[in-house]
């Protein structure tokens, strides 16, 4: 009877002890694992906007090259910079909110970020605070105002060389993630990389393989029609502008990648 509460007490002081030291070397390596990711995703937006740099190059020279070259913004900060351009005029709450609407003219959601800019805008509040108050209101338009990040590839006298954003979603086996490029025109597709995939090596896995990946350059992220999104099938003979040809036998995984990349092409082209 002895022998066996001793063995059990071993047994759960010894699973106690390898439990802490599992949990502290997890956080111990945590910052370690974060700065390799974004060093690794930092590589894949440069590769996609074709930013030159050295594949070599440590976590800290990527994050340099980053903060030179690339500005990351949100979407909902471009409109929150109409709004600041605007309430630095001159005006009543709806002549502004008219040029405001002007600013905004062809835009889907349009009429509910005028509605938030009136409303702020009309608040006795100190300039900061409407700027501020402008921004956290657009987050009441929840899912329907589809804010993305963009990283916004400049030169040194910050022209717009390439606009790229994440892309995501499940794929046959696992998850899928990626950087899109676009030209300056936000239409045109400037590059594609992959940097997290588990779908089957030789097949869906090719993904990744520069002959899939080049497939994109130059292709457009809305039809003949202007209607946004992309498809990819394999043997294409006459491909329309839109069209990507896809990997033979992974056409579950070309699918899953198609409908993940037009998520955000929605987003990018409202």
């Amino acid at each position: 009877m002895k022998g066996n509460t001793y063995t059990i007490c071993y047994a759960a002081i010894l699973g106690t002890v390898c439990a802490l030291l599992l949990t502290g070397v997890a956080v111990f390596t945590k910052s370690f694992q974060e700065i390799n990711e974004a060093a690794e995703k930092n590589r894949n937006i440069f590769t996609a906007v074709s930013l030159d740099y050295n594949p070599d190059a440590s976590s800290e020279e990527l994050m340099d090259i980053f903060k030179k070259n690339i500005e990351e913004k949100s979407s909902a900060d471009k409109v929150v910079d109409i709004f600041k351009e605007k309430i630095s005029g001159k005006g009543t709450p709806d002549e502004l909110a008219v040029s405001f609407a002007e600013e905004l003219e062809g835009k889907k959601f349009a009429d509910g970020i005028v509605a938030i800019f009136k409303e702020t805008y009309s608040a006795d509040l100190a300039k900061k605070e409407l700027i501020e108050t402008f921004k956290q209101n657009l987050t009441s338009l929840d899912d329907e105002y589809p804010e993305l990040t963009l990283y916004r590839y400049h030169d040194a006298d910050d022209k717009t060389l390439a606009v790229a954003l994440d892309f995501g979603g499940p794929g046959l086996w696992g998850p899928i993630k990626g950087i899109l490029a676009l030209e300056p025109d936000l239409r045109t597709i400037k590059g594609i990389t992959f940097y997290e995939q588990e779908e089957t090596p030789g097949i869906g896995g090719e993904i990744v393989k520069d002959k899939f990946r080049n497939g994109f350059l130059g292709k457009k992220i809305v039809d003949a029609d202007g209607k946004a999104g992309i498809s990819i099938k394999t043997n294409i003979s006459n491909p329309a502008d839109n069209e990507i040809d896809g990997v033979t036998r992974a056409t579950m995984t070309c699918d899953k990648v198609a409908d993940m990349l037009n998520v955000v092409i929605e987003k990018i082209v409202k």
